[in-house]
């Protein structure tokens, strides 16, 4: 079986349900059970389609999933339809947030017709405005509750800055789990750089600040390269009693011509990514 299919996510959450965890939400895990939970997350970046294959799935093994949407200027990262077809599914919808950096990219247009570029208030201000008006436009078809960073490696902004200036909490949000999850108890799996072990490529998909996890969580993820790595260790019971699972859905496919597609882009990505953008500092205004 080859990794990074519809496939081997399957089988991924066969192993799971076997061993006898539950799945819940980000807002079921306020109050609900403590141990032998995952909760599925999924980074909605593009190819809605997949995402809406893996939701079916989901909810064929009545299991609820979190879906965190990126809307851009202008548009969500998948149509309001498919929106309304993950609800219908019974899942979870987040608000996958880059409002700042989003703000800042908008502002250096100025910048480059050598016009006075708007100073660090200006691009928060925008800012501030453009995540209550996404977050409202979401909330037209799930009452969002849950917010993510979306990390953009292409820019220096970390997008969690712009909680200096605002506070989700008084928008009724509960939760940002690179924020409000205690990674001491809790692992983080992520397959950005289409493994689970990204490094150097992972960029802003990381869980820190404090909350990195003690030595045990990151020698596992660390140690989990493949799909089949992740499954071998819950089949071995040298899983957590607490997982996040956080994918990406266009990079789940079947289909052999997109998967050799991703796979060539995403080997790509990483080296540019490692080579190029891993360095960039957060900006420290």
């Amino acid at each position: 079986m080859r990794d990074f299919t519809l496939s081997a996510y399957k089988a991924l959450i066969a192993s799971l349900e076997d061993k006898g965890y539950k799945f819940c939400t980000f807002e079921q895990l306020h109050g609900g059970p403590n141990s032998r939970i995952v909760i599925l997350r999924h980074d909605v970046d593009k190819n809605p389609g997949r995402a809406l294959q893996m939701a079916t799935f989901e909810s064929s093994r009545s299991i609820r999933a979190s879906y965190h949407i990126r809307v851009l200027p202008g548009q969500s990262s998948i149509s309001d339809d498919t929106v309304k077809k993950l609800v219908a599914l019974g899942h979870e919808v987040a608000y996958h947030y880059e409002d700042l950096s989003r703000a800042y990219r908008d502002n250096k247009y100025f910048r480059n017709n050598k016009e006075k570029r708007p100073d660090n208030k200006t691009c928060v201000e925008q800012a501030k405005r453009s995540f209550k008006d996404n977050l409202a436009y979401l909330r037209q078809f799930y009452p969002v509750k849950v917010i993510s960073m979306h990390g953009d490696p292409g820019s220096s902004i970390d997008n969690r800055k712009l909680w200096e200036y605002l506070s989700y909490r008084d928008m009724g949000v509960i939760c940002e789990p690179y924020l409000d999850i205690d990674y001491n108890k809790t692992l983080y799996l992520t397959d950005t750089g289409r493994r689970w072990d990204a490094g150097s490529s992972n960029i802003r998909d990381r869980v820190y600040n404090g909350n990195a996890g003690n030595k045990y969580m990151k020698d596992l993820s660390l140690s989990s390269r493949t799909t089949f790595d992740v499954i071998n260790r819950i089949r071995n019971n040298s899983f957590p009693e607490t997982v996040i699972i956080n994918t990406h859905p266009q990079r789940w496919t079947d289909h052999i011509m997109p998967w050799i597609t991703e796979l060539l882009l995403q080997n790509f990505k990483n080296i540019i990514k490692t080579y190029f953008f891993n360095h960039r500092q957060y900006i420290k205004e």
